[in-house]
């Protein structure tokens, strides 16, 4: 899945982070991080009534990024 907003289960919480754990550490505005997951660059997800990120997607994210900023 990429791009969204979706429900999740039974994962632990510390698979993920929050809106507000993932724009401080991205250091972008929450309009930003909403853009981007309605662009499908990222997916954020509902899980025990609060919208969060997988740590593994945002990280895959920085990932794909590192290439264009000339590493």
């Amino acid at each position: 899945m990429t791009g969204g907003i979706y429900l999740l289960g039974g994962e632990s919480m510390e698979e993920y982070l929050t809106i507000k754990e993932t724009i401080e550490l991205l250091k972008v505005d929450r309009s930003t991080l909403y853009r981007w997951s309605k662009a499908g660059k990222l997916s954020i997800y509902k899980k025990a009534g609060k919208s969060v990120l997988k740590k593994e997607e945002i990280e895959n994210f920085l990932n794909e990024l590192k290439p264009l900023h000339g590493e």
